[in-house]
């Protein structure tokens, strides 16, 4: 199958999956969460119902416990004076308060006042079902132990269902014992109900529970807690919501049945606007289709034919000179033009292999070598000889001449005692530079152990892949620092960036960074001695990096030395170059230019010019 049948069917495929894909998720993500979105609003419009009529009950509390926390109304159960019923127990206090009903009764639940009040026909009335003479004493209405205690709920009556509430009676800072309560009631007939549907604005009716199938209570109710069942809905029908849910009496029994009509106005707009996604996926989907159709055989599929029938010719011919010369400057002329240098850059490279010996490989190796060799063995050399300069100070001829006199006989007793004075001091001497000698030959071991592991990994990496580990930058960079000579390391100060401690560890081949580091600490310090500095400072770096979706990890070497000049900066890491007078080959930036392409990384040179220090720049695979 060419490319341009591949992008025709995967285009197709990625418009036709996408319209699939949006169809699905709007028809099972998007417009359920509208019905839900619509049951949860619904509920909530029920329950706004439900807490309308918990309100009205709560302020005809507000207004029994009015009349409870007075001193008159605590005389009035104790003395039943006609006064306070004259004043109290009227239609006109009724009327204000808008209650059917207001109840006076004594702790043991004997009414001592009661009116009863028709609120359209101003006239009394009959409320059937309500003691008129005494409440039982385990009525719910009389529930009330403490003077703060307060009982609300709906009482069924022959009237129908009425909003009750009661408080305790007490005196007026509702204090001190309970001498009764005081129960207002308010009946929930058409007129409450219109007043509730325009507090609510929502359409709902209060009905008897079907005796046949009465709602199962979740939990027994508490006093005052008139909604205990579950939420019912029913949305068989594609216009309008029926909420409905059960209000339970004071015994906490279902009483009655509050049903909603709630129009489905949010499912509707959910189903138009899908109605419109869908139609405006197809309408795109096409267009988008033959848009990159078009676009894609001017701009991609045209000259990536070129291109492929081009490369496929160079690699069955095997010809190298032919060149393809697109001139476009989008990412496939780049891309060509690039094929055409690799070539060019391919044919040249075959040349030089050819050219190329084994043995210049070999003694380029060893020169590489034998060169971090001498960097390690140097300071070896030079705690050598300080060891010597240190022994060549004990007298040990004169040890001798002392011990032989004292050996003689014919040594006077002052003489004796001076000589034993000198083998003292002698000895003590002696003690001190075997000690620092000790101490020494450490360190001449340690060193020597060094020399021995870069021979010996050296030998190792010439036969197999270094070993991959876990490299920090502060600790390799104070190895590499020991292994500097002694007037090197004297003349420098090495300085940790910032960057280096976030870096944190990474998996390379340690050893051959290693010398890499040594090698780019001493070329720092000769910059230094090169202009004349008795101390300088070198700094060390590191950040993370991506370069062409690879992790890497960026080192920097910075000196205040000598510099490099502008011309020298791509020559540095050439085979032989050197800007050092005398011996020097030029082989260390080489090497370490070439160790560092070895583990997939790239060095580069950074300078503002001589005089004004230098930074070497190695980049490494974060992942070796």
């Amino acid at each position: 199958m060419s490319l341009r049948s591949k992008v025709l069917t995967i285009v197709a495929t990625v418009v036709a999956t996408y319209g699939i894909v949006g169809y699905v998720i709007q028809s099972r993500i998007l417009f359920p969460s509208f019905a839900q979105l619509e049951r949860e609003e619904a509920t909530e419009d029920l329950q706004r119902c439900v807490r309308a009529i918990e309100r009205e009950i709560q302020q005809l509390g507000t207004s029994a416990g009015d009349y409870g926390a007075w001193d008159d109304t605590a005389q009035f159960i104790a003395d039943q004076n006609v006064k306070y019923a004259e004043a109290n127990l009227t239609a006109t206090s009724l009327k204000g308060l808008g209650i059917n009903l207001l109840c006076i009764c004594s702790l043991q639940g004997k009414v001592v006042g009661s009116r009863t009040l028709d609120l359209n026909t101003q006239e009394s009335i009959d409320i059937p079902g309500f003691p008129k003479d005494s409440f039982p004493e385990t009525h719910a209405l009389l529930r009330l132990k403490e003077p703060k205690d307060a009982v609300g709920g709906i009482a069924m009556t022959g009237k129908g269902p009425m909003l009750v509430a009661s408080q305790p009676v007490s005196n007026n800072e509702r204090e001190g014992p309970i001498r009764g309560a005081v129960i207002i009631g308010k009946l929930l007939d058409s007129d409450v109900i219109a007043n509730l549907r325009e507090q609510t604005q929502v359409q709902f009716e209060i009905l008897p529970v079907p005796p046949a199938q009465p709602p199962a209570k979740l939990e027994p109710a508490a006093a005052g807690d008139i909604h205990t069942a579950r939420v019912e809905i029913d949305d068989r029908r594609t216009d309008v919501l029926h909420v409905t849910t059960a209000l339970s009496d004071l015994a906490g029994t279902p009483c009655l049945q509050i049903k909603a009509a709630i129009p489905r106005e949010i499912t509707a707009k959910g189903a138009t606007a899908m109605r419109f996604a869908n139609y405006s996926i197809v309408a795109v989907g096409l267009l988008v289709l033959f848009a990159l159709l078009a676009s894609l055989q001017w701009s991609v599929l045209g000259p990536m034919s070129r291109l492929t029938h081009h490369v496929v010719r160079v690699g069955k011919t095997d010809d190298l000179t032919t060149r393809l010369s697109m001139s476009t400057k989008d990412e496939i002329g780049i891309l060509a033009t690039e094929f055409d240098r690799m070539v060019e850059r391919l044919a040249e490279t075959r040349r030089r292999v050819v050219e190329q010996s084994y043995e210049s490989g070999l003694a380029e190796m060893a020169s590489g070598t034998l060169h971090n060799v001498r960097n390690a063995l140097t300071p070896v050399l030079v705690e050598i000889d300080m060891l010597r300069e240190e022994l060549a100070k004990v007298p040990v001829d004169q040890l001798n001449m002392a011990r032989q006199q004292l050996g003689e006989g014919s040594v006077s007793e002052s003489r004796r005692q001076e000589l034993n004075r000198f083998l003292d001091l002698a000895s003590g001497r002696l003690v001190t530079v075997t000690q620092e000698t000790y101490l020494k030959l450490d360190d001449v071991a340690v060193r020597a152990k060094q020399i021995e592991q870069f021979l010996s990994e050296q030998e190792v990496s010439s036969r197999a892949d270094r070993p991959l580990e876990w490299v920090s930058v502060d600790e390799l960079t104070r190895e590499a620092a020991s292994l500097l000579p002694g007037e090197l390391r004297e003349r420098v100060t090495i300085e940790m960036g910032s960057g280096v401690a976030a870096t944190g560890a990474f998996k390379t081949h340690r050893v051959c960074l290693l010398q890499v580091f040594g090698n780019l600490l001493t070329n720092a310090a000769e910059a230094i001695g090169s202009v004349g500095k008795d101390r300088g400072t070198v700094t060390v770096d590191a950040c993370a990096e991506d370069e062409g979706g690879t992790a890497m990890i960026h080192l920097r070497v910075r000196d205040d030395g000598v510099g490099i000049a502008e011309q020298d900066l791509n020559r540095v890491f050439e085979r032989g170059f050197t800007t050092k007078s005398g011996s020097a080959r030029g082989m260390g930036l080489h090497w370490c230019a070439n160790s560092v392409a070895a583990m997939n990384g790239r060095m580069y040179a950074e300078s503002d010019g001589t005089g004004q220090g230098a930074c070497m720049h190695v980049l490494l695979p974060r992942n070796a």
